[in-house]
């Protein structure tokens, strides 16, 4: 491929410029191999499906059997991801190592929103978690029940704590954002500078495209795509960091839309107006305050995290001192895929877990 010419500024020396032109050549060429050596990488993902114990419309919970059960944890991702990062691959596994530590878990599964789901807001979302906690409650037996989210999950998973009292023996939240103007807050301040767009646009919506929202979680880190794709252009392919680096960039390239409405209260309830530090955010009318939730609750915080950094979700314990909190070093997504980071985040529930008993 031939090098695209470069118009000299006159007051840069040639052999400068030419220096320039090569070693971004060189760059595009690594990343050009990177992206191909992707496209064409034979991974797929091959895993025991979960079997289903509760769906509604497209939303379904899985179920994750432990051997020797101990309780029961209900896992409630957020509603713009995927499920299955926390079910990633046989050997990459987050709820099939919970079940190795004896945790059963029912793995909430959102789906695709269909016109059935067009209206929903946040509301009707939680009036569906509510049905499968009561179907979680049912499976688990006479075991002890918890709920755990993760992201956005959790602030559902606390709303559903607090909508179902006495039900839960304990609260877990990973990376779960709690004040939305913390400083530095990428995600939110991008949002906020494009938010009279999406106030023009969201009315003409019944669903948000994933890519949308795809767009803002790239701009948090605008060269992580050239370096990530540059670097795994030189891996030998067929090595397992390969394979790895391949099953998270198709979980990453296989998102979900988000009904209108979620998306608008999401936007003016958390990231505009910043409702859950204030102790004024409303769901199915009841505020949704740590301080309502009757059962012990754990924070888990990566300090790597640049879509919920970190002071904006250890902002909860100033609602809340008696709230246990551990920090790992991980990622966001790395506390629950990283093969180094996710036996932390494990480590961390478990050990909590076993205080609970």
């Amino acid at each position: 491929m031939a090098q695209p010419p470069l118009k000299a500024p006159l007051n840069l020396p040639s052999a400068l410029l030419d220096a320039i032109r090569h070693e971004g050549f060189a760059r595009y060429q690594r990343f050009l191999k990177g992206i191909k050596a992707y496209q064409n990488h034979p991974y797929q993902r091959k895993i025991k499906p979960l079997p289903v114990v509760f769906q509604e419309s497209t939303s379904r919970l899985f179920l994750s059997q432990a051997t020797q059960p101990q309780g029961m944890i209900v896992i409630v991702p957020s509603l713009i991801n995927r499920s299955y990062i926390l079910d990633l691959a046989e050997n990459n596994s987050f709820i099939r190592k919970l079940g190795e530590q004896g945790y059963t878990t029912l793995l909430v599964d959102w789906g695709d929103p269909t016109v059935l789901e067009q209206p929903l807001g946040l509301d009707g979302y939680m009036g569906r978690l509510l049905r499968m906690v009561e179907a979680a409650k049912l499976q688990a037996g006479d075991q002890p029940v918890y709920i755990m989210g993760y992201c956005m999950g959790g602030l559902l998973a606390m709303a559903a704590a607090i909508l179902k009292p006495k039900f839960f023996k304990g609260l877990c939240l990973l990376a779960t954002p709690w004040d939305f103007h913390v400083a530095p807050m990428p995600f939110a301040q991008a949002l906020s500078r494009h938010w009279p767009s999406w106030q023009s646009l969201l009315p003409s919506l019944s669903v948000v495209p994933v890519e949308w929202l795809q767009w803002y979680f790239s701009a948090l880190n605008p060269l992580q795509i050239l370096q990530k794709f540059s670097k795994f252009g030189d891996l030998p392919q067929q090595s397992v960091a390969a394979q790895q680096f391949v099953a998270l960039e198709d979980w990453l390239n296989d998102g979900v839309a988000v009904t209108q409405r979620v998306i608008q209260e999401s936007l003016e309830n958390w990231y505009r107006d910043n409702l859950p530090v204030q102790a004024q955010w409303r769901v199915c009318g009841q505020i949704i305050d740590p301080r309502y939730v009757d059962c012990p609750i754990l924070a888990v915080l990566p300090k790597q995290d640049r879509i919920v950094p970190p002071a904006s979700a250890s902002a909860i314990s100033s609602n809340l001192p008696s709230i246990k909190m551990v920090t790992i070093d991980a990622g966001h997504i790395g506390m629950v895929a990283s093969p180094r980071a996710a036996p932390q985040t494990i480590a961390a529930i478990v050990n909590w877990l076993n205080t609970l008993s």
